[in-house]
């Protein structure tokens, strides 16, 4: 029973991911990350009673997230290549690995919080920090326009 109820949350989350992508495809990259992580919360905050008795009754982190991370890897995965475009496969996969796990563990605190004004802020700050630290960043300018030397 518990395993059937695990999946149906995963496979509710996982969809509702996937429409929302769908939907979103035009949003910018902070909006889109914070649409990822409003709907997962919601899924789980509609669900709190069973995420809450799912959380004390089980191992939650080590049953869920190697459940739940196979789910959703390919569709995070396809978010990280559009933000970064083409480059280092290592980079990616380590990206959406750090992402998914960041995204994971914020979903769920927020969903367990009572006020939603702080699940927002969460989300808020959350999406910002995801999108500064996915999106590529220019290189700083040398201060006198070329490389920087040391005297010896």
């Amino acid at each position: 029973m518990v395993d059937e109820l695990l999946e149906w949350l995963l496979v509710t989350v996982e969809q509702r991911i996937k429409q929302c992508l769908d939907e979103l495809a035009e949003k910018s990259n902070p909006e889109l990350i914070a649409s990822i992580l409003t709907v997962a919360t919601d899924v789980l905050v509609d669900n709190a009673s069973l995420v809450r008795a799912l959380v004390a009754d089980l191992q939650f982190y080590d049953t869920v997230i190697p459940e739940f991370e196979p789910r959703l890897h390919t569709v995070i995965e396809t978010l990280i290549s559009r933000i970064l475009g083409p480059g280092d496969e290592h980079q990616r996969r380590r990206t959406t690995s750090t992402a998914l796990d960041t995204m994971f563990v914020i979903v769920l605190r927020t969903a367990l919080e009572s006020d939603s004004v702080c699940r927002g802020e969460y989300i808020a700050a959350t999406s910002r920090m995801i999108t500064h630290w996915i999106e590529p960043q220019p290189l700083p300018e040398p201060a006198d326009g070329g490389c920087v030397t040391r005297e010896r």
